[in-house]
């Protein structure tokens, strides 16, 4: 399913709230789980590759263990370190308990305690340290088990030679401690099911061999001892598969929630865009402004800054719509928000449409100063750039829009009203129409009021904008 489809799928699933909820905090939670990979994947075909692999194993719960080769090196990619340490543990310990095996053949057996300890520690550990070794250093899947099965062949054959022609009781119970081999290798180390049916089949060979050619067991004796050893094998086989089934069942299982949470994050972002975003303007709506702007009060507040707001009404608006349509009028709205948006590039500002033809600015961490000369800069910006308007249709219609600012800077205080910032902004605004529009109205002890004069096209607005620009810039300095 392509992921635009799934997209819109998942967002008929789950309601508004749900999305814009609390449910949205465990979404962000949860994204932590999944690595780069899955994010990349989430919108390809893994999705449908894990669920058709989860009805596999469900509908087949015997089965060959394994998965398509991307998936399958996905596995063992997230498994490999855990199941190395884990590993590496285990094998210590049991190359302890082997070796420790050395005193029990002395004392039980009565045979040279050297010749246990050299064909224990002599000759099978250097086989199991060169694989702890490799272990540690990392291995691909099939090293790694490819010795684990090495290991446990060779402890076996190890085992057999030094219990080979001893006594009756001997020889019974050299089959019950390969057994034992076999159900350590399947069962605590729990090598892959299909490197633990290859180390079972050698295994069983080898304990084949060694009562074929025992003298001291009697025909009834070894065949009880191969019906032990062959129900013990088949037992850990059984215990290795339904291990093995269990870890990838839970892989998919969890790779399939993991990306199910990445698709709702993906919804809950794409509702809260909507949310936030002005259809028409392509920028953010009011809504999105009375929450930034509570962001950045309490920033403020807490950082003792100040907060500037700049209030933006289009000039002649109405007139605009009367004489080239609702249309152009809509173009005219778009292109200065996105002249806007292109213009407030600093950390910390922000532009919204406020309502009808307004627009709200607010800079965070901003001087009387610098708010007045950002002002003045879009003042000139939208006239420079506005003469030629395209409309909706394709139709390029002269017109000159201009704007009007109202512009407000103040300290937040903890216990202050900011909208008072925003209403003292829009006070400013309507007192710079009444004096004329196309000018900026302002706080502090400048001048009331500026009149932006007429931009010429060409060389007379770069300089304009050039001259503002050295205007902000040397605002910047001062404060």
């Amino acid at each position: 399913m392509p992921g635009s489809a799934r997209l819109r799928s998942e967002i008929q699933k789950h309601t508004i709230w749900h999305a814009l909820g609390s449910g949205a905090k465990q979404l962000e939670y949860l994204s932590p789980l999944a690595d780069k990979r899955i994010m990349d994947l989430a919108d390809s075909q893994t999705r449908v590759l894990i669920d058709g692999q989860i009805s596999q194993f469900e509908d087949t719960p015997i089965r060959w263990l394994s998965f398509p080769s991307e998936l399958e090196a996905w596995f063992e990619s997230k498994t490999v370190a855990i199941r190395s340490r884990r590993i590496f543990a285990e094998g210590v310990f049991c190359v302890i308990l082997f070796n420790l095996f050395a005193f029990i053949d002395f004392f039980l057996f009565d045979r040279s305690l050297l010749r246990s300890v050299v064909i224990r520690l002599g000759v099978a550990t250097p086989f199991a340290v060169l694989a702890l070794i490799g272990l540690r250093r990392g291995q691909t899947k099939r090293m790694r088990e490819t010795s684990i099965l090495g290991v446990a062949c060779i402890f076996s054959a190890a085992l057999l030679y030094l219990y080979f022609g001893i006594s009756v009781v001997v020889s019974a119970y050299a089959l019950v401690d390969l057994m034992l081999i076999i159900l350590f290798a399947n069962i605590g180390i729990q090598i892959r099911f299909s490197y633990g049916l290859a180390t079972a089949t050698i295994c069983v060979a080898l304990g084949g061999i060694f009562v074929t050619l025992d003298r001291w067991l009697g025909r009834p004796e070894k065949a009880e001892s191969v019906a032990v050893l062959l129900a013990g094998t088949c037992l850990s086989l059984i215990a290795s598969y339904s291990i093995e089934y269990r870890e990838r069942m839970t892989f998919l299982l969890r790779m399939r929630t993991t990306i199910q949470a990445q698709e709702l994050i993906a919804a809950n972002r794409y509702l809260l865009e909507i949310a936030n975003e002005d259809k028409l303007t392509r920028i953010s709506n009011r809504r999105h402004f009375e929450e930034v702007y509570k962001s950045i009060w309490q920033q403020g507040s807490a950082n003792q800054t100040e907060v500037s707001v700049i209030m933006i009404d289009v000039d002649h608006f109405k007139n605009l719509n009367d004489s080239f349509g609702h249309s152009h009028g809509d173009s005219v709205l778009a292109q200065i928000a996105a002249l806007l948006r292109d213009d407030l590039r600093n950390r910390g500002d922000f532009v919204a449409r406020y309502g009808g033809e307004e627009f709200a600015v607010i800079l965070a961490n901003s001087s009387e100063e610098i708010g007045r000369c950002v002002a003045e800069r879009l003042c000139a910006l939208v006239e420079a750039r506005s003469h030629l308007v395209t409309s909706s249709d394709g139709h390029v219609a002269a017109s000159s829009s201009t704007i009007s600012c109202g512009v407000a800077t103040g300290m937040p205080r903890p216990k202050s009203n900011r909208n008072s910032l925003i209403r003292l902004a829009d006070e400013r605004l309507y007192r710079a129409k009444a004096e004329g529009r196309n000018r900026v109205c302002h706080t502090g002890s400048l001048p009331a009021s500026r009149t932006v004069g007429k931009v010429a096209m060409g060389q007379g607005a770069k300089a304009s904008m050039a001259a503002t620009r050295r205007t902000c810039a040397s605002s910047d300095v001062s404060s």
